[in-house]
């Protein structure tokens, strides 16, 4: 059977999905607090002095206590909701009451006016007003549906006229997002996919096609390939035809009502997406299941004519021989995260002696130690608290390696490690005043924050977070040193600056509204962008826009707002194919249209709720963790969550959930297997979330553990432990068994873990204060 998936009814009505809330009220909180304040009165005194408005919902416990205790509320409808709470009540009655007319009036205005709001529809699901308006619209009568139509179709045909004529997307859009479910909504997502398919964005396609009729979603709503994991259709046929067939009830996603598009020729192009992006198996299954459903359908596909099953299987066994096609989706390169190396088919194997080692420098009041798994903290000191002091991911673009600390960039030569365009250590840019804020907490220390320095690329730019790591608090200077910036650098021009945000004029206004770069941006041809976030404790998560060639600020849009254990900003944005994804590792995952930066849902994870401060939980030690983007799921490890999440990208909605797992870092996915690492390594099957093995053993008890980030590299997995950096293949063995490798032994002095980072020469490790190289012992294979 496919995995249980998290399916939420909708079945209450649309005011009491809207008057629903995440958080608990402070009232109620108050009353407990009081309550056990009748047993123990200085508790009960104190949580009554912190159980108003502005701070009952975001305990997080006192630092000098033996327990730190995170608060589960997350708060995600904006205030500004309650303009609209009276219109969604009004319509729902209305639609309740069969009063078409002025239901489809007051869903106008909802869409028009308020429709990039937020508002929960499920437990843990949040949707925009638009969508949620859309599939009201989507669920009429018949009657009712063309009355609609009547209205908005003069000027749904006229976006789709113009789009169609320039072959234009920006008017197919407008009439997707704003008129739906006209009479030339399933149009324009049929002229959005090709267009789509055409720049290569082959699941940005698969995302439109799939909105032209509810059929070509299982009945749950899982996509076909996530859907029939695990099932054997030539035995399970039977069971799964009715998966296919009409449907009674409504979709619980939005898919157009009623289409008159042939939907055996819609899921033609369903297989040749897969096809053309490269996915065998999944096009294998996907046209197992046409064959089943459509096997006499004929039309023209792809320049020929004829049978679709027939012309489908003769381009999927011709793909064979093809060149798999570069991913365009992730159109960014974040050093460290699982977008950091392109896929490579072979296995490599690195020689134990380096071709150079240079200093990483760190700039800060505490130096790390110069072994964090040697003598000064002796055996006590485990690999899991050194792995603190690994903050340096390395960034490799072409002959070139990109790294930064707090206050500067560094470009060093790939070859030979040598400064690229400068002398001393390589800096190429450099922050004049920066704070000397900690780069790690000392051992002991009541904190869970920790620095992470990764850099991005795209195209001939990279970009980097420096200054303040510490998030503004109330009170705090306002002096550049004091600042968080992002900067944007041209390597054409030996690491030129183009633009640094905030400007030095604006970081007065920057600090005086406790503003702060969590990361990196990430950028597409245009635009770049970057997690922020405002306050500590009590932390503001959100998305930001700036334009590519200025960095001058284009939309800011607000995720959610929670209670925080850390001090410090890592978070990371994912850019899929005109998609933001953002694990605000707040409560909530995100996804928001880069063009408009609206949010187009929000999912609320399950936190968790704190940890001893003298041995927290391992994943509140998570860094680089950005949103991965795999086969239509959204996988995400967020730190305040002991499980791992994968969401459907288009719909936000649930498919699996990890059992709880102690991992640090998710590598990507290989081989069908998605790949986690900690003190053990961890498959996990990635259509159905179901782990599959653990190296070396159940919590790896008696072998060594992981010590700082691996990589997914061709078709294995380099795991670096104290000792050596083992390899390990991402396809499983017979009996589901992990297949080990020759590993590398680190001989050197000093050598104790790290972060790796691959060049066409060499195996890369970032300690705590050396960047090592290690020389591929078959460096004739292509670049990757």
């Amino acid at each position: 059977m496919h995995p249980a998936a998290e399916r939420q009814s909708n079945s209450s009505t649309w005011a009491r999905r809207c008057e629903a809330r995440t958080t608990a009220l402070p009232d109620r909180r108050l009353g407990r607090a009081l309550t056990i304040g009748l047993l123990i009165s200085f508790l009960g005194l104190w949580l009554a002095l912190s159980s108003s408005p502005a701070s009952g919902q975001r305990f997080v416990g006192p630092r000098s206590s033996e327990r730190f205790e995170l608060s589960t509320a997350v708060q995600i409808e904006d205030d500004d909701i309650q303009k609209a709470r009276p219109h969604l009540a009004r319509a729902e009655a209305l639609l309740q009451n069969s009063s078409w007319d002025d239901a489809i009036e007051t869903l106008g205005l909802l869409i028009d006016q308020h429709g990039s709001r937020v508002v929960q529809v499920a437990d843990r699901r949040y949707l925009s007003i638009r969508e949620l308006c859309h599939r009201q619209l989507a669920r009429l009568p018949a009657s009712a549906l063309a009355l609609y139509r009547e209205r908005v179709d003069p000027t749904a045909e006229q976006w789709y006229r113009e789009g169609l004529a320039a072959r234009d997307a920006a008017p197919l859009e407008q009439l997707v997002r704003l008129r739906f479910c006209s009479s030339y909504g399933d149009d324009a997502l049929d002229m959005l996919a090709q267009l789509a398919l055409e720049r290569g964005e082959f699941a940005r396609a698969r995302q439109y096609w799939q909105q032209i009729s509810p059929l070509l979603r299982l009945v749950d709503g899982q996509t076909v390939w996530v859907g029939l994991a695990g099932y054997d259709l030539a035995q399970d046929w039977d069971e799964l035809r009715s998966q296919f067939g009409e449907r009674d009830a409504a979709p619980t996603w939005l898919a157009y009502p009623g289409t008159d598009l042939d939907v055996a020729s819609i899921r033609a192009r369903l297989v040749l997406t897969s096809i053309l992006e490269g996915s065998r198996e999944r096009a294998r299954l996907e046209l197992d299941v046409f064959r089943r459903l459509h096997g006499e359908a004929a039309g023209r596909l792809a320049g020929r004519s004829g049978p679709y099953a027939k012309t489908l299987a003769a381009l999927l066994r011709e793909s064979e021989t093809w060149k798999l096609p570069d991913d365009t989706g992730e159109q960014t390169r974040v050093a460290g995260s699982p977008f950091g190396v392109r896929s490579r088919r072979g296995r490599r194997l690195a020689g134990e002696n380096p071709i150079w080692i240079r200093p990483l420098t760190h700039q800060g009041d505490l130096s790390p130690p110069s072994n964090p798994l040697g003598s000064r903290f002796g055996r006590s000191f485990s690999a899991s608290r050194a792995e603190r002091f690994f903050v340096f991911h390395p960034l490799t673009v072409g002959p070139y390696i990109f790294f930064n600390n707090q206050r500067d960039v560094f470009a060093l030569r790939s070859l030979d490690g040598k400064p690229a365009w400068s002398s001393g250590l390589g800096s190429i840019h450099n922050l004049e005043e920066a704070n000397p804020v900690r780069t790690s907490a000392s051992p002991g220390s009541q904190s869970l924050d920790a620095a992470c320095f990764a850099m991005t690329t795209r195209g001939n730019r990279i970009y980097a977070r420096i200054g303040a790591r510490s998030l503004p608090t109330e009170g705090a200077p306002v002096s550049q040193k004091y600042s968080s910036f992002v900067v944007c650098l041209g390597i054409e021009r030996e690491g030129e600056q183009v633009w640094q945000v905030p400007r030095r004029d604006k970081v007065s206004r920057f600090l005086s509204e406790k503003w702060s770069f969590e990361g990196p941006p990430v950028a597409d041809d245009k635009y770049a962008y970057v997690g922020m976030r405002r306050g500590d404790l009590w932390s503001e998560a959100f998305v930001a826009c700036l334009d590519g060639q200025t960095g001058e600020l284009r939309w800011r849009t607000k995720i959610c707002a929670a209670g925080s254990v850390q001090k410090t900003a890592n978070n990371l944005l994912t850019l899929h194919q005109g998609t933001l994804y953002y694990n605000t590792n707040l409560g909530a995952i995100a996804a928001l249209d880069a063009a408009t930066g609206e949010i187009r849902w929000v999912y609320r994870y399950e936190r968790a709720d704190g940890g001893r401060w003298s041995r927290p939980p391992a994943h509140f030690f998570r860094k680089l963790n950005p949103c991965l983007i795999h086969d239509g799921l959204v996988i995400v490890d967020p730190l305040d969550s002991e499980y791992i999440v994968a969401l459907d990208a288009t719909t936000g909605e649930r498919v699996w959930q990890s059992v709880p797992i102690i991992s640090r870092h998710l590598l990507g996915v290989g081989q069908g297997n998605l790949i986690a690492t900690g003190r053990s390594v961890w498959w996990f099957n990635a259509r159905t979330g179901k782990l599959e093995a653990e190296w070396s053993g159940k919590d790896n008890r008696n072998s060594p553990r992981g010590a700082g980030r691996g990589i997914l590299y061709g078709t294995v997995i380099y795991w670096p432990t104290p000792e050596n950096i083992q390899v390990l293949d991402q396809k499983l063995g017979p009996n589901r068994l992990p297949v080990p490798r020759p590993q590398l032994t680190l001989k050197q002095d000093g050598l104790g873990g790290g972060n790796l980072a691959v060049t066409a020469q060499a195996l890369l490790l970032a300690t705590d204060d050396k960047l090592v190289a290690f020389p591929w012992l078959d460096s004739d294979e292509p670049a990757p």
